[in-house]
């Protein structure tokens, strides 16, 4: 009789073992409040669509909470800065609210919120790859868009038709002078000794 409450009790403490193990990731996933786009983007600080162009993830992270680095190349701004490019972190994995599907060269709409001078974005803020809706819901709730144009690298190739000889003008005007000066005096002198020789 002992023997079989023994068993139960620990066939028990194993159900409860397993229940536990199984909601574990479920108590740990990110949980979002039920809000619009219109509501995200009024919330927000910069709302823009925008072109990944890099993403930095810690090699050595120690939790799922540690920071990803999303370098985001902007083409059109509804709120926020003027800038053409931001750098925005977030969680590295979704359970910590991470951004998720989120790779380098996907487009995406960014909400993002100025954390101290640092740009930062979650799963719940609404950034993600970017679609006609989400454009349409935006634009409802802020206004039309402005476009952003890259910059363009400073290019140090001189242009074409520049002025690339003008270093060397100043000499030459130099040689040709002193030959001409060269060239009076060797003609004075002749004249010179071509009278004294008639007289």
């Amino acid at each position: 009789m002992r023997t079989r409450s023994w068993l139960m009790v620990l066939f028990l403490l194993a159900g409860i073992g397993v229940v536990s193990w199984h909601q574990a990731p479920r108590a740990m996933a990110c949980s979002c409040a039920d809000l619009s786009i219109a509501e995200k983007a009024q919330s927000a600080d910069l709302v823009a669509e925008g072109v990944v162009v890099g993403v930095d993830r810690p090699e050595n992270a120690v939790s799922s909470a540690d920071d990803a680095t999303y370098t985001v190349e902007l083409t059109r701004l509804w709120k926020g800065p003027d800038v053409p490019q931001v750098a925005v972190l977030s969680a590295l994995e979704g359970p910590s609210c991470g951004l998720e599907g989120i790779s380098e060269g996907t487009t995406i709409a960014l909400f993002s919120r100025d954390d101290g001078g640092v740009w930062r974005s979650n799963l719940c803020d609404g950034t993600g790859p970017i679609s006609e809706s989400t454009i349409g819901e935006i634009t409802a709730a802020l206004g039309e868009p402005s476009a952003l144009t890259p910059r363009a690298p400073e290019s140090t190739t001189p242009s074409p038709g520049g002025d690339t000889g003008s270093p060397a003008l100043p000499y030459t005007a130099l040689i040709v002078a002193g030959a001409g000066l060269a060239a009076l005096l060797v003609i004075r002198w002749w004249l010179r000794r071509r009278a004294a020789q008639a007289d």
